[in-house]
Protein backbone atom coordinates (compact mmCIF):
# COMPACT_ATOMS: atom_id res chain seq x y z
CA UNK A 1 0.00 0.00 0.00
CA UNK A 2 1.39 3.41 -0.87
CA UNK A 3 1.56 4.93 2.93
CA UNK A 4 1.10 8.58 1.41
CA UNK A 5 -2.49 7.01 0.81
CA UNK A 6 -3.09 5.11 3.89
CA UNK A 7 -5.98 7.32 6.05
CA UNK A 8 -7.35 6.31 9.43
CA UNK A 9 -6.79 3.46 11.55
CA UNK A 10 -6.07 0.00 10.69
CA UNK A 11 -7.20 -2.90 13.28
CA UNK A 12 -4.41 -6.28 13.15
CA UNK A 13 -4.70 -9.95 14.50
CA UNK A 14 -0.63 -10.68 15.15
CA UNK A 15 0.11 -14.20 15.41
CA UNK A 16 2.45 -14.93 19.04
CA UNK A 17 5.14 -16.94 20.05
CA UNK A 18 6.57 -19.57 17.51
CA UNK A 19 4.38 -18.83 14.56
CA UNK A 20 4.96 -15.14 14.57
CA UNK A 21 8.38 -15.56 14.76
CA UNK A 22 8.50 -18.21 11.82
CA UNK A 23 6.56 -16.07 10.25
CA UNK A 24 8.69 -12.94 10.38
CA UNK A 25 11.82 -14.93 8.95
CA UNK A 26 9.41 -16.47 5.91
CA UNK A 27 8.96 -12.42 5.17
CA UNK A 28 12.48 -11.37 6.04
CA UNK A 29 13.23 -13.70 3.27
CA UNK A 30 10.97 -12.95 0.55
CA UNK A 31 11.23 -9.15 1.07
CA UNK A 32 15.07 -9.40 0.56
CA UNK A 33 14.82 -11.69 -1.94
CA UNK A 34 12.12 -9.24 -3.93
CA UNK A 35 13.77 -6.09 -3.30
CA UNK A 36 10.60 -4.45 -0.64
CA UNK A 37 10.63 -3.72 3.06
CA UNK A 38 10.04 -6.37 5.20
CA UNK A 39 6.44 -6.20 7.65
CA UNK A 40 5.17 -7.32 10.56
CA UNK A 41 3.36 -10.38 10.22
CA UNK A 42 -0.08 -9.92 10.54
CA UNK A 43 -3.99 -10.00 9.24
CA UNK A 44 -5.47 -7.11 8.72
CA UNK A 45 -8.80 -6.81 10.37
CA UNK A 46 -10.09 -3.91 9.71
CA UNK A 47 -8.40 -1.29 7.58
CA UNK A 48 -8.67 2.71 7.49
CA UNK A 49 -10.74 3.35 10.77
CA UNK A 50 -11.60 6.47 11.32
CA UNK A 51 -11.44 8.59 14.67
CA UNK A 52 -8.71 9.35 17.56
CA UNK A 53 -6.10 6.42 17.74
CA UNK A 54 -7.50 6.31 21.68
CA UNK A 55 -11.22 5.96 21.00
CA UNK A 56 -10.81 3.47 17.94
CA UNK A 57 -8.21 0.91 20.27
CA UNK A 58 -10.76 1.98 23.32
CA UNK A 59 -14.07 0.75 21.67
CA UNK A 60 -11.40 -2.36 20.02
CA UNK A 61 -10.31 -3.51 23.54
CA UNK A 62 -14.23 -3.46 24.80
CA UNK A 63 -15.23 -5.69 22.13
CA UNK A 64 -12.43 -8.23 22.02
CA UNK A 65 -12.44 -8.60 25.86
CA UNK A 66 -16.08 -10.01 25.56
CA UNK A 67 -14.96 -12.04 22.73
CA UNK A 68 -13.01 -15.91 22.97
CA UNK A 69 -9.57 -16.05 21.26
CA UNK A 70 -9.28 -16.74 17.51
CA UNK A 71 -7.69 -19.09 15.91
CA UNK A 72 -6.22 -18.80 12.26
CA UNK A 73 -4.91 -21.45 10.52
CA UNK A 74 -2.81 -20.50 7.21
Amino acid sequence: MDRARARGISLWLVPEGDTRLRLAALIDRLAARLGTEPLAPHVTLLPGLPGPEDAVLGAASAVASRLPPLLVRL
